[in-house]
């Protein structure tokens, strides 16, 4: 309801500053009016995109999952307060029958890397993720590498590089 934007509040946007226009752009004026916005913010590299220093204006304060995640914003400039925030994750539940949906034996330890071809390779990296298991579990150790993959038709070289890097490892699958 409208009346809720209205008044101070804390907003918490779970969002990178890249997104940050768009949400200005779809909420209402009275939702950041005499607000404290929190960004709670995520990044994988040792620098956020220049871009993001300015865009981060919008918010009072950061909270950040990880130490490395402050510094890559320090980094860029961003001098905003930024408080270093874990995720809090419970344990899972198990979950009986999920390996024999994929076709995954049920007796190797497996090893999970995601990407989408379509958010840039240099930052997940699937070349080195392949590198480093075959390095940790040399042939014969039971264990599995799953490369779950989306938007292939985005990068198809580069979607041809990583099947062919992945061939003739029975231990790598990889998942569309």
């Amino acid at each position: 309801p409208p009346d809720a934007l209205a008044g101070p509040a804390t907003l918490v946007l779970h969002l990178n500053p890249h997104q940050f226009a768009f949400v200005r752009g779809v909420l209402p004026d009275e939702a950041f009016d005499r607000k404290y916005v929190i960004a709670n913010c995520a990044w994988e590299l040792e620098r956020v995109p220049a871009d993001w220093a300015p865009a981060v204006g919008l918010a009072d304060e950061l909270w950040l999952p990880s130490r490395f995640v402050a510094q890559a914003f320090r980094n860029a400039g961003v001098d905003l307060p930024a408080l270093v925030v874990p995720p809090l994750l419970a344990g899972p539940a198990r979950v009986d029958g999920a390996r024999g949906r994929f076709s995954l034996p049920e007796d190797e330890f497996l090893v999970l890397t995601a990407f989408s071809f379509g958010s840039g390779l240099s930052r997940k990296n699937p070349m080195a993720a392949i590198a480093a298991f075959r390095q940790a579990f040399p042939d014969g150790e039971p264990a599995r590498l799953v490369l779950k993959v989306s938007d292939r038709e985005a990068m198809p070289e580069s979607a041809a590089r990583i099947e062919a890097a992945c061939a003739g490892d029975p231990r790598v699958t990889l998942i569309d």
